[in-house]
């Protein structure tokens, strides 16, 4: 259900400048009933030190007896456990292999080739060709996971999807965009979807106005505008009954994300895509 993967307006609470969300009840393995809360915190930066998010945003709130969770996307910005893409080199088996990659229901999967190469640093190229071949076995009597099985389920950890714009100069793209490749997104009919949400945090220190759009397999397109300021993190909303006015909705081909002439370098973070049905969430991306 939606309202149990995001925080939720109605959910919000403030005490002393600090935001959280009361998540509800959790029942543990333990049969003890623990009343769950999720602190905002500012968009973490690499190397920042995770003493100092506690003492600033835990602490406050903080009764004797609690449990603290730290999700490992904080954890790995706070130990420098990051690859950026530009650091990287695509080589030959993650460009070629992640076109017969899978759509991963929870986030960015192995038809990304940045996060198959990511995975063949990580373990080496003859640990994945044996995942890839396993996992292809497999697949023909209905089991799936085999390949994180045999790479090690470290690897599913690897998250986040960089949405990197270059200011723009003279002779380079007036449209600076990027897009989701052709299936990608798992679904092409969205008929019986209400929302698509796009979770985005704007990690620079740049305004902008990012245009979202939405195209299907006949070229039809429509696009919806979202300012966002710098430091903004949250969700980019539009509803599926303004796109049916303009395109064919059982027909999605790819969603787009492009700036109009950014005069400096614009990073955003795309943390996910999903559909939204009353309340049922189809995540594509994360």
């Amino acid at each position: 259900m939606a309202s149990e993967s995001r925080n939720l307006a109605q959910q919000r609470r403030e005490k002393d400048g600090i935001v959280y969300f009361e998540r509800g009840i959790l029942t543990g393995r333990d049969g003890r009933r623990y009343q769950r809360y999720a602190i905002q915190t500012h968009f973490v930066e690499v190397g920042e030190s995770a003493a100092e998010l506690v003492k600033k945003y835990v602490l406050p709130l903080a009764q004797p007896g609690d449990v603290l969770s730290i999700t490992a996307k904080v954890m790995a910005m706070c130990t420098g456990n990051v690859r950026r893409m530009e650091e990287m080199k695509l080589g030959f088996f993650a460009k070629h292999m992640a076109k017969f990659a899978g759509i991963n229901s929870t986030g960015v999967g192995m038809h990304e080739p940045y996060k198959l190469q990511l995975v063949i640093d990580m373990v080496g190229l003859p640990r994945v060709l044996l995942a890839a071949f396993c996992s292809a076995v497999t697949k023909l009597f209905g089991k799936k996971g085999v390949f994180y099985k045999v790479c090690g389920h470290e690897v599913d950890g690897i998250d986040g999807l960089p949405l990197k714009f270059h200011a723009y100069t003279t002779g380079n793209a007036q449209w600076p965009y990027l897009s989701t490749k052709p299936g990608m997104l798992g679904i092409s009919d969205w008929r019986k979807y209400r929302i698509l949400r796009c979770g985005v945090r704007n990690t620079g220190s740049v305004a902008c106005d990012l245009k979202i759009t939405v195209r299907d397999t006949g070229n039809k397109y429509a696009v919806t505008t979202f300012p966002l300021k710098a430091g903004f993190s949250g969700n980019c909303e539009i509803k599926t009954a303004s796109l049916a006015k303009q395109l064919d909705l059982a027909k999605i081909r790819s969603v787009d994300f492009a700036l109009s002439k950014p005069e400096k370098p614009v990073n955003l973070l795309l943390t996910t895509l999903e559909l939204d049905n009353m309340g049922k969430t189809e995540k594509r991306q994360a």
